[in-house]
């Protein structure tokens, strides 16, 4: 697999989140779910990183080395 295409939530009603190329990579599987056609969807762990710069972070909001 190289592009990993994503939605928030198991079936084609729910948002594309972005696609990740994982060419190379292992990706983690959380857990399968189906959706209202019984087809089966699979949770998956995907790091993905965004500037800081862009998300709103106040020096309130805990954020871990």
């Amino acid at each position: 697999m190289e592009k990993l295409a994503t939605r928030s939530g198991p079936g084609t009603r729910f948002r594309d989140t972005g696609s990740f190329d994982v060419r190379g990579e292992t990706v983690k599987i959380l857990c399968r779910e189906y959706d209202h056609n019984d087809v089966c969807w699979v949770e998956c762990e995907v790091r993905a990183y965004k500037a800081a710069e862009r998300v709103c972070i106040t020096n309130s909001t805990p954020v871990p080395q």
